[in-house]
């Protein structure tokens, strides 16, 4: 072969590599997406689709459960009652903003009573008692209370939170007519804590529920103090034995 045959073919050689990486080139940056975590694909670092990896979102498998440790109803008057689930979200690292449940009253024929819906952020590594009052009953009297997460939990990574106030004193008084428990909450952080709900459950002598109610903690100020007081209009089904406070842990943002 000749020097002006090789030459010639080592010009198309180059021109028709120099053109393929072109073309790969143009076709990359065309069709290129880079990898997110609402793109509706596994790619990138994660281990699910849009879960797991560097996103926000936790995949199912990786995060445990939410433990529901009891659940309970209780008379608020004739033909209205409240229940409340005592809720454990054993997960370091990982939280929901809306899990979605539903709550079953059932009677003594189990017989469905009454069927509630709602939903109930979890903060990670807490517990979470999820209050709904005011359920009307009718003539019927509750006396099992079912309580599930009905839908899968879409857990977030997000810091465990330290419980922000604390129960400086407590006081329970007219046990035997309309039971009053006054507690003195207080701020334990430097910033001011915004509103929140709180829950107050009443225990028996053998730790049984008996009792729950709930209420609003205004805005608290830095080492600020507020008394708050939860009332029953009837007596318990038991002997009060001790109370718990249960505070709705507030969320970091977005």
């Amino acid at each position: 072969m000749s020097w002006a045959s090789r030459r010639r073919n080592l010009y198309l050689v180059t021109f028709g590599t120099i053109s393929l990486i072109t073309i790969a080139l143009l076709m990359f940056l065309f069709f290129y997406r880079e990898a997110t975590c609402d793109d509706g694909i596994r790619n990138g670092m994660e281990t699910g689709i849009d879960c797991g990896g560097a996103c926000v979102k936790i995949c199912p498998h990786e995060a445990q459960a939410p433990i529901i440790k009891w659940s309970r109803s209780f008379k608020v008057k004739e033909g209205l009652w409240s229940a409340v689930a005592y809720v454990e979200n054993q997960n370091q690292g990982a939280g929901t903003r809306s899990a979605h449940y539903v709550i079953k009253l059932f009677d003594e024929e189990n017989v469905i009573v009454a069927i509630k819906e709602g939903e109930t952020p979890l903060a990670p590594n807490s517990v979470t008692a999820v209050f709904y009052a005011n359920i009307p009953t009718g003539s019927r009297t509750p006396r099992q209370t079912f309580f599930e997460f009905d839908r899968p939990v879409e857990w977030e990574r997000m810091d465990t939170p330290t419980s922000p106030i604390r129960v400086a004193q407590s006081r329970l008084e007219n046990e035997q007519t309309a039971p009053r428990l006054t507690t003195l909450i207080e701020n334990t952080t430097r910033a001011t804590l915004p509103a929140q709900l709180v829950t107050a459950i009443i225990y028996d002598t053998s730790d049984n529920a008996i009792g729950a109610s709930q209420t609003i903690l205004p805005s608290l100020p830095r080492d600020g103090r507020e008394e708050l007081v939860f009332t029953w209009p009837i007596p318990f089904e038991g002997r009060p034995s001790r109370s718990e406070i249960v505070p709705l842990i507030a969320l970091p943002p977005l």
